[in-house]
């Protein structure tokens, strides 16, 4: 609120050097100094310039000293604060109700006498402080000072009853606004996967046929989509963002150190020995790794259609396909599944995501 009303007030006239925004029409409001600091025009007028009313978002109002000089020359120089900031425009006050005391004294001195007079050891200097004045608190946290109070023209309160089909519609205006940023994700990672495909596969030299340019679109939009829904599922599933991150990580570096390109996955009766050598979960954690699921549709989709002769030291004479059958243990015909077992990681993350939004506490987050 307190912004939109900054919205819509026009611009304001200024006086050049003016600490306080100073209104050059009302010459007998300027701030302590003003006058020997004034630039004229060629004409012999004060100058002036256009500018955006001023917003201060600010919980701390006192006027500041500035030291830097202090020990240079011996002489304190006046820092404006807040308060000259906000002269002729908003100043947004949150929790107002938790304010210090004497700042509570300041702001009410200032929205009384519409000037800030500030009177220290060495320093004297009054400035113009006639801001719009919002401010929000939450009245459970305690109430505001009833002298403050006074000072505030309108007092509206946010706390409206509901019921409690009221109070369901709002939670589920809330889950179908979370729902539907799915869709939205969806629809930017397409175009993302599809500029980002287009450019690599050219720069990898793949040949340009419709079948292999639509499967390595197919599996990269895939692995897309499904790291972006995983994200947000660990987020869902988890009391905040921090904690998310860190469980998104861990699991993240699983998947890329078994999907078979760090560690391969030897076949069962090219390597006996080497896969009774791995531990089960190892076995079944390749499985589970969708970014496994995403390295056999890619390689096999651009390559496992090779059939002229290569040659590979220690094996003799071989095909691409072959080779990719004995040593990884993809097969071409297989890649139907393949793309049906990235959809089916899709469904669950997003149903995991789904259910967790709508049962787990997410709008007291």
């Amino acid at each position: 609120m307190a912004r939109g009303l900054h919205a819509i007030l026009p611009p304001i006239e200024v006086v050049v050097g003016s600490i306080s925004n100073a209104d050059p029409l009302c010459p007998e409001e300027w701030e302590d100094g003003l006058a020997s600091r004034l630039q004229y025009d060629a004409d012999g007028n004060v100058k002036t310039q256009v500018v955006r009313s001023p917003f201060i978002q600010k919980t701390d109002l006192l006027v500041l000293l500035m030291l830097k000089n202090l020990f240079k020359t011996g002489m304190t120089v006046f820092q404006p604060g807040l308060l000259a900031e906000a002269h002729r425009g908003v100043l947004y006050v949150d929790e107002i109700n938790l304010l210090d005391e004497g700042i509570s004294n300041l702001l009410l001195n200032v929205l009384t006498e519409e000037v800030n007079i500030v009177e220290r050891e060495g320093i004297s200097s009054r400035h113009p402080c006639k801001p719009l004045l919002i401010a929000t608190y939450n009245p459970e946290e305690g109430a505001v000072r009833e002298h403050l109070l006074d000072r505030i023209a309108i007092n509206l309160s946010a706390d409206l009853p509901m019921s409690f089909d009221d109070r369901i519609a709002a939670v589920d205006v809330a889950t179908k606004f979370q729902e539907s940023s799915v869709v939205i994700e969806i629809i930017y990672i397409f175009v993302q996967s599809v500029v980002y495909c287009l450019i690599l596969f050219s720069m990898v030299g793949f040949p340009w046929e419709a079948g292999k340019l639509f499967w390595f679109i197919y599996f990269m939009f895939m692995c897309f989509v499904y790291f972006t829904i995983y994200g947000m599922m660990c987020v869902a599933l988890t009391p905040n963002h921090y904690t998310g991150a860190i469980v998104n990580s861990f699991f993240l570096n699983f998947w890329n150190l078994f999907s078979g390109f760090l560690i391969a996955r030897p076949r069962l009766d090219s390597c006996l020995v080497l896969w009774q050598l791995i531990p089960i979960w190892w076995r079944w954690y390749y499985w589970l790794s969708p970014v496994a699921w995403t390295l056999y549709g890619l390689i096999t989709s651009q390559v496992g259609d090779l059939v002229s002769p290569i040659a590979v030291p220690g094996q003799g004479s071989t095909t691409v396909k072959q080779l990719l059958n004995d040593s990884l243990g993809y097969k071409e015909s297989l890649l139907g599944a393949v793309a049906g077992v990235h959809v089916a990681f899709i469904v669950l993350f997003l149903g995991i995501f789904a259910f967790a939004i709508r049962h787990l506490d997410f709008e007291k987050r």
